[in-house]
């Protein structure tokens, strides 16, 4: 898919009615005549330093729609090293938009205050020279002061110097938080309300998949967290069709950053500070502060700003699925995109059958981290979509592709088939074997490995279908004999040794119908004393770990995800190869030979359905 075309945005040329001046607070260094930069941006002149007290500025943001609106304000202190070395927060009293509110008889009083979704709205001076971004707020409460990332600072996140560590606030002089707690037009501010600065948090979104299950899977996922450490928490959005960028790619302007777009939508939701050419300026601090990104940026329409949330107050948009170009830059001071230009990106596409009817969805993954969540997402969606339930039941025959390329190596593709039912939230689980698979290949082995593609087509079926192992026989003199759990029999050494499965009902909600299953082993001709003959059912070797895991032998887990021991590409195929099918029944032979060597050997099974439960006999070996 080609990016969405874009003129280059002229600069901000109207003035605004400004406020009455605000609080004066004796700044760290008295300012005189702004000094300005008119070639880094062209056609929008930059301050570059220079302030009086109370100096009116004028902004951009946008609460409703595509248009952006004015709000007001005036100058009000400089926080110095506030977002870390040599990076100033400067701070400022708005007014106006959704940050204040006047009533009938002209008193003014906070509103939604600064809101999450406002990072980014420029801030201009009275001559239209963009001072900076809105990126900070002193109180999750509704308040109208501000600190604002230079725009000099962001603006420079193109040519990125060594990376700073990461700040997401600073102390505030106790003088200075006092004043603004007078001057507030939040009757609950208090001193302590302005004690700390904080950087806006962008609200997270999702499309395609409601915000509570997008977290879930988020949640899951081991590569997410490695990329974004804490609780990635989404909001519930919409898509929005024929959003033309020119119109809406404009400073004060919304833009969503995106890990991926299309069926599964997973985005960060900010504000335009710039657009300089082809280049486009926003947020005024980090989305991942990962540096370099591979994350496409979206135009958006604002649905509302929610007040008082439980972080204050933020904004919901609805995005455009079309990507407008790539993220390039994720540093300290902002994020910086390129129009036109478009990343790598893996694809996924599902194909779901339900009573015979296909239907098909995709999902572009342009940031690696979270395909597993994406996976996920789209799995959940295609169940929800296919048999209209959540909490109910369900069965699905899938079959995966994962087309992968390792590092110096050539493409390559794993499949694998797997059924899958539960008797109750089925589409919560139905999405965690395919997902965990992708996240093994992906980071389990040293060799760097790029996922391609990632297809699933996926019979489904409203019902839960699975059956339980609920008695063991064993063939003596011609006879099929019944042999309790745990009891003993004798075996020959060097022979076969007949044996059948009872597979019944789960339980009475299962469609599964009983059946009886062989499962003879060979004994050993070195077996010696007495031994073990277990049988235990596919589903047995799922483990719902809040982490998407590979669903292997519990004692091999430590292994493979211990980190203590690096994994080659072939031990990780080995281990994604060597799942069970949940539709399996499997028995485990376990003895000791003469000189005290523990051996075992394995013989599985296909079932009808999913099939859980265990059993064990013991057998004393004779010749």
């Amino acid at each position: 898919m080609s990016a969405r075309p874009l003129r280059t945005i002229a600069s901000v040329t109207s003035t605004f009615a400004l406020v009455a001046a605000g609080l004066a607070v004796t700044t760290s260094a008295a300012h005189g005549a702004p000094n300005v930069d008119a070639t880094t941006c062209p056609g929008t002149p930059v301050w570059t330093g220079g302030f009086t007290p109370d100096q009116p500025v004028h902004g951009l943001t946008t609460t409703r729609g595509i248009t952006p609106e004015p709000f007001t304000g005036t100058y009000v202190d400089t926080l110095e090293d506030g977002a870390g070395r040599g990076k100033d927060i400067l701070v400022f009293k708005l007014a106006g938009s959704r940050i204040t509110k006047t009533n009938s008889a002209g008193d003014t009083s906070a509103d939604a205050g600064i809101w999450a979704g406002m990072s980014g709205s420029p801030v201009y001076d009275a001559d239209d020279n963009l001072i900076g971004s809105v990126s900070y707020r002193f109180s999750s409460d509704a308040s109208d002061y501000a600190g604002v990332t230079p725009a000099a600072d962001l603006l420079a996140v193109d040519k990125p110097a060594a990376p700073l560590p990461v700040v997401t606030s600073a102390a505030v002089p106790k003088a200075m938080a006092r004043s603004m707690a007078v001057a507030s037009e939040s009757t609950s501010d208090t001193t302590s309300s302005y004690s700390t600065i904080r950087r806006l948090t962008l609200p997270r979104v999702s499309v395609g998949i409601p915000g509570e299950d997008a977290t879930t899977m988020a949640a899951k996922s081991r590569t997410l967290a490695a990329k974004a450490p804490g609780k990635v928490t989404f909001q519930t959005a919409a898509a929005a069709t024929d959003i033309d960028p020119q119109d809406a790619i404009v400073a004060g302007g919304n833009i969503a950053s995106a890990w991926s777009y299309g069926d599964v939508t997973m985005a960060s939701v900010g504000t335009i500070t710039a657009v300089c050419g082809t280049k486009v300026f926003a947020f005024g601090h980090p989305d991942t502060y990962t540096g370099t990104s591979t994350a496409t940026f979206h135009a958006a329409s604002t649905a509302f700003i929610q007040e008082d949330g439980g972080d204050g107050s933020y904004k919901l948009v609805n995005i455009d699925t079309d990507p407008v170009g790539q993220i390039t830059q994720d540093r300290l001071s902002g994020i910086m995109g390129v129009t036109g230009q478009l990343p790598a990106t893996t694809l996924i596409t599902s194909n779901t059958t339900v009573d015979g009817a296909t239907t098909s969805a995709t999902t572009r993954v342009a940031v690696p981290e979270a395909l597993g969540s994406a996976v996920g997402g789209q799995v959940f969606n295609d169940v929800i979509a296919g048999l209209d339930q959540y909490s109910g039941p369900g069965e699905a025959l899938m079959t995966w592709n994962i087309g992968y390329t390792p590092k110096g190596g050539q493409p390559a593709t794993y499949t694998r088939t797997q059924r899958i039912s539960l008797n109750s939230y089925f589409a919560e689980e139905a999405p965690y074997d395919l997902a965990s698979d992708v996240e093994f290949l992906q980071t389990g082995s040293d060799t760097k490995v790029t996922i391609n593609s990632v297809t699933v087509n996926t019979e489904l079926k409203p019902v839960y279908n699975a059956l339980r192992i609920s008695r063991i026989d064993v063939r003596k003199s011609g006879k099929w004999i019944r042999v309790p759990s745990g009891g003993k029999v004798l075996a020959n050494r060097g022979k076969p040794f007949p044996v059948q499965v009872h597979l019944v009902p789960a339980n009475g909600d299962s469609v599964a119908e009983p059946v009886i299953k062989r499962l003879d082993p060979t004994i050993s001709k070195t077996a010696y004393g007495t031994g073990y003959l277990s049988f235990v059912g596919g589903t047995n070797y799922y483990d719902d770990e809040e982490d998407f895991t590979i669903d292997i032998d519990e004692e091999d887990e430590d292994y493979y995800y211990s980190g203590e021991e690096t994994l080659t590409l072939a031990e990780v195929l080995s281990a994604l190869k060597g799942q069970v099918r949940y539709d399996s029944a499997r028995s485990t032979q376990r003895y000791s030979t003469k000189y005290g060597t523990q051996r075992f050997s394995r013989k599985s099974v296909e079932t009808s359905a999913v099939t859980n439960g265990s059993a064990y006999i013991r057998l004393g070996y004779v010749n």
